[in-house]
């Protein structure tokens, strides 16, 4: 699905609706994290926290209907303005048959000077739908804003310009750790460089080792910390490593055995692509793993993918207890 839009930065975003409040906005993109912080910057301006549960409408495309547009028409209790926000928009489409997008439609033609209206959507393949649609979502009269998460290239000037903000460096292959584990996950990516901002604190600068050290004691860094042993072929470290993961995951709800085969099995492909076309393997996924590469011959790589199947058959097939079928395969990568 494709949306009329204008593309921008989240920054410039913000600058807009700082200086003016439009009627009606239609937030879409693949980056969730901007598209929430967004929304709930249009509700910090308008909304006061008392008065939440008066002036403020949540709901969802399946749900939207006539008398909720109405309800904007009316005088806020306390705020600037009654703040109507619809979530998952794209549903809508699956109610075209009602008409409800012509009445947003119509609304947006004359709107109400006491409301604002936020339209959430995200992409959705058409075969998703219940109704084939007989048009793409998208509305007149409406300030569109794109929120797409960044290129592999942005990642890095996103680290540094929020480093920058913060007031504090940190070691080029921090960033690039940073960037290989969390990639465009703009949310899991903020949220780790406060937590190793505060972990260094009252230090300034940031290092490789200080990034490393946070890792260990996350979900994401235990399973790259877990490829990066089998691939040195620390067999010890790595089963240590493979139990905290499981801790981790008990806790969280994280990775099952599956998605850790998954990950391990991702690590050997880019291992057996830099090991066959090293003039292709450029960027932050093949940074850390150049050393190991030396340690692995071709053959080796491809023995390590049937070691892996034959893990993931005997999952899928119950021939064997998850858990106990990974660190049987880890120990035999080690030898």
């Amino acid at each position: 699905m494709s949306y009329p839009s204008k593309k921008n930065s989240y920054e410039s975003y913000i600058t807009e609706l700082q200086k003016d409040i439009k009627p009606a906005y239609l937030i879409i993109g693949d980056d969730g994290f901007s598209k929430t912080k967004f929304v709930e910057y249009i509700e910090k301006q308008l909304i006061k926290p008392d008065f939440r549960s008066i002036d403020r409408l949540l709901t969802y495309g399946d749900e939207i209907n006539e008398n909720m547009l109405s309800w904007l028409w009316l005088m806020p209790f306390a705020s600037k303005k009654r703040l109507l926000i619809v979530r998952g928009a794209e549903v809508m489409l699956e109610k075209e048959y009602a008409g409800i997008t012509s009445k947003i439609q119509s609304y947006l033609d004359k709107p109400s000077f006491s409301g604002v209206l936020v339209i959430v959507a995200e992409p959705l393949p058409r075969n998703k739908l219940k109704y084939k649609p007989k048009k793409e979502l998208s509305f007149n009269n409406i300030e569109t804003c794109e929120f797409k998460k960044l290129d592999k290239g942005d990642i890095g000037d996103t680290i540094r310009r929020k480093l920058r903000n913060e007031k504090v460096t940190m070691e080029k292959e921090g960033i690039e750790l940073l960037k290989e584990i969390f990639g465009n996950d703009l949310n899991m990516l903020r949220t780790e460089i406060d937590k190793i901002i505060s972990f260094v604190a009252p230090s300034k600068d940031i290092k490789l080792s200080d990034v490393e050290a946070m890792q260990s004691y996350s979900l994401e860094g235990s399973i790259y910390n877990l490829t990066r042993s089998i691939g040195k072929r620390e067999r010890t470290k790595a089963i240590e490593t493979l139990e905290l993961l499981l801790n981790l995951r008990e806790k969280s709800g994280g990775e099952k055995a599956t998605g850790v085969l998954w990950e391990i099995n991702k690590y050997f492909e880019n291992l057996l692509k830099l090991k066959t076309h090293p003039e292709e393997c450029k960027g932050g996924k093949f940074y850390y793993i150049r050393g190991d590469a030396s340690l692995w011959e071709e053959r080796s790589i491809v023995n390590a993918f049937a070691k892996i199947f034959d893990a993931e058959f005997a999952i899928k097939t119950g021939k064997g207890e998850p858990d106990l079928v990974v660190t049987k395969l880890i120990y035999n990568l080690c030898s």
